[in-house]
């Protein structure tokens, strides 16, 4: 259940580097360019196989190359030792744990999980939808990874229809067929998202209860694009009356999950309108520490690395408020990072390790 060590080889600015883990918290401290983001990078890449920063992976290799490897050693909670490598090479990506290539989503998350925070994540209450879909289903999928499959399927879905209303064939038969099946995928996705922002509003609620913490509500309300209704037959008889016409001369789907979102409320009122810029940072720590305790909640037999990662967000939140939140946050009781520009910024009490990056 602990991360031990990291290496690197030419990912963003190191050409090579190595680190090694010695406590469950560990602070990053280090001038701007030292490549304290790029570490948080590296270890969000090796969960998601993604970056958060990049939709290009070319774009992460270090200048000189066109490949970069991550590898994660840690201790399993039964005191097993693993191993993770996650390459990119050649526009292919190749994941091993334990020296095996993976062939599932499942395999590399019973061993390693991490939420993490950043200044890019404050698109999630800023920006729209698409944020926040991204974010649920990122939930989702850490609760259980097998919905990535009908995250897939969806996709699958509106590519068949999108490509029958460009072909002018919108509204026959084959047309409902895949309407009713995107109506189905659309329930399943809904039904596992409400459950998940159920469970995260309990917990941001306990944190707000336990810690005493003097602020408004943090809840959440899903807006569903269309195909709610129940059953198919109900729904598509009200389509085809009030919408069919306008998905035909649009030639795009205009209902499914794909196009639902969440609203964030603070106090009953939506964040991204009512809330300050120091209120969306601190509804967004509580969203990301909820999220940690609504995973460890999930574990059963399998019990993977949990790793919160809190990339520079709090300095220049109110000094009472960081020392509060980082209360908070050291008693997730997962493997906490935190980076900072500003040394000895972070004041963390108990055992934890503190590592300065050299500016390259």
């Amino acid at each position: 259940m602990r991360l031990t060590h990291l290496t690197l080889h030419n990912f963003r600015c190191f050409k090579r580097l190595s680190i090694s883990f010695e406590e469950s918290i560990v602070v990053i401290e280090g001038s701007n360019g030292a490549g304290k983001s790029s570490i948080g990078e590296a270890l969000y890449y090796a969960c998601y196989l993604k970056s958060f920063r990049t939709h290009r992976a070319d774009d992460i290799a270090h200048h000189e190359t066109n490949y970069f490897f991550i590898e994660l050693d840690g201790i399993t909670h039964e005191g097993d030792l693993y191993t993770i490598h996650v390459g990119f090479e050649e526009g292919n990506k190749k994941i091993k744990v334990n020296h095996t290539l993976i062939t599932t989503y499942k395999e590399l998350m019973d061993y390693y999980q991490v939420i993490m925070v950043s200044e890019h994540d404050m698109r999630l209450i800023q920006e729209g939808p698409d944020e926040r879909r991204s974010w649920v289903n990122q939930l989702c999928i850490l609760r259980d990874p097998s919905i990535v499959e009908t995250l897939r399927l969806q996709k699958h879905i509106i590519a068949q229809r999108t490509q029958l209303l460009m072909t002018h064939q919108g509204g026959g038969e084959y047309y409902e067929v895949w309407s009713q099946q995107l109506w189905e995928n659309s329930q399943t996705i809904r039904n596992a998202r409400s459950i998940s922002l159920a469970l995260l509003e309990q917990e941001i609620a306990a944190l707000i209860h336990e810690y005493a913490l003097t602020i408004p509500s943090i809840t959440f309300t899903y807006k569903a694009r269309g195909g709610s209704e129940a059953p198919f037959q109900s729904f598509w008889a009200h389509y085809q009356k009030t919408t069919l016409q306008s998905e035909i001369a649009q030639r795009r789907t205009l209902f499914g999950a794909h196009l639902d979102d969440i609203i964030i409320n603070w106090g009953g009122q939506n964040a991204r309108l009512y809330a300050s810029r120091g209120q969306q940072k601190l509804i967004l720590l509580l969203i990301k520490c909820a999220m940690v305790r609504v995973l460890k909640a999930n574990y059963s037999t399998v019990q993977p690395t949990l790793l919160f990662i809190l990339d520079d967000f709090i300095t220049d939140l109110d000094q009472t408020v960081s020392a509060a939140l980082l209360t908070v946050i050291q008693g997730l009781g997962c493997n906490v990072l935190i980076t900072c520009p500003l040394f000895d910024a972070v004041v963390v009490s108990g055992t934890h390790q503190r590592i300065t990056l050299p500016i390259l």
